[in-house]
C-alpha cells in the first residue's frame, strides 16, 4: 500500500517597498530631497508572514543600521539630500537604497524598479540618467528616464529571513542639460517588491 502525504500549498505573499527621490532644477542647479517610504505586509489568516522592509541615504558610503529599516504606509520620511550644493549640468547625486526580507520564516526574491510616479510632469525626469549597481554588477548604465521602462524590474536574488542588500543608485543631470530644464521638478520612485517562496 502506497500512502502520499500532502502537502499543503500556500500561494506566494508579496511586499512592496517604495524609495522617492524629489528633484527640482533651478538657476543654481537642482534642489532635492530623498523620501524613503516602507513597505508593506501581507499575511494569510494562521500563517507566516512576508515583510520586505526598505531605507537609503544620499552618499555612496552609507550601511543601513537596525535603527534605519521601515515598513510600509502612505508616509514617508525625509532624508538631507544636500540641496545646497546645487544639482546642475553634469552633476550627480549617489544614493544607497537597502531592501530586506524582515520575514520571520519565509525566504523571497526581491527586485527593484525605477519609476516615474508623475508621468504628466516628465520633462526632467525623462533627461536625467540612472545608473544602479548591484553587488558589483551595473543592472542600469546611464539610461534616460525616457528609456527606464523598457528595462522592467531589475532581480536583486533571493534572501533569507533577516537577511538585506543594498543597491547604488546614481542620478546624473546630463552635462548638456539646456536651461529649458531650469526650475522644473520631478520625483522618482523606486519600488523594491518581494515575493516569497
Amino acid at each position: 500500500m502506497v500512502t502520499e502525504r500532502m502537502k499543503k500549498v500556500t500561494p506566494p505573499l508579496a511586499a512592496l517597498g517604495a524609495l522617492i527621490i524629489a528633484l527640482v532644477a533651478v538657476e543654481t542647479g537642482a534642489q532635492h530631497v530623498f523620501t524613503v517610504g516602507g513597505t508593506s505586509q501581507i499575511q494569510a489568516a494562521g500563517e507566516d508572514s512576508f515583510v520586505v522592509e526598505v531605507t537609503g541615504s544620499l552618499g555612496a558610503d552609507w550601511q543601513p543600521t537596525d535603527n534605519d529599516w521601515v515598513h510600509a504606509n502612505p508616509e514617508a520620511f525625509d532624508i538631507d539630500a544636500d540641496a545646497q550644493s546645487g544639482f546642475g549640468p553634469g552633476a550627480s547625486r549617489d544614493f544607497v537604497l537597502a531592501a530586506r526580507n524582515a520575514s520571520p520564516e519565509l525566504t523571497g526574491d526581491i527586485d527593484m524598479t525605477v519609476l516615474n510616479p508623475e508621468p504628466e510632469n516628465s520633462a526632467l525626469y525623462d533627461q536625467l540618467l540612472y545608473t544602479v549597481e548591484h553587488e558589483g554588477t551595473v543592472l542600469l548604465d546611464a539610461v534616460p528616464g525616457a528609456d527606464i521602462a523598457a528595462f522592467g524590474p531589475l532581480s536583486l536574488g533571493e534572501y533569507a529571513p533577516g537577511e538585506y542588500t543594498t543597491v547604488a543608485l546614481t542620478v546624473t543631470m546630463p552635462s548638456d542639460a539646456g536651461n529649458e530644464l531650469q526650475q522644473l521638478s520631478s520625483r522618482v520612485q523606486v519600488a523594491m517588491n518581494g515575493v516569497s517562496r
